[in-house]
């Protein structure tokens, strides 16, 4: 019953995390400003197909892993 008490009574503790966010501009993906790009698009594009199938498989190291 008191660690009931006790913990109801704490105050929330409020995590301290770092988020650590990657420069794109010297990523090593040499997709990234057309990925960026093709985010926006709502219809289907050619250009924007043909870049994320090389994104997949530069993901899965040439395995067939998005079927």
């Amino acid at each position: 019953m008191a660690i009931a008490i006790a913990s109801a009574t704490r105050s929330p503790v409020v995590p301290t995390t770092t988020i650590l966010v990657a420069d794109e501009a010297t990523s090593p993906d040499p997709h990234a400003a057309e990925l960026r790009r093709c985010r926006t698009i709502t219809m289907p594009e050619s250009g924007c197909d043909a870049v994320w199938d090389a994104e997949r498989q530069r993901f899965f190291h040439g395995r067939d892993g998005h079927r």
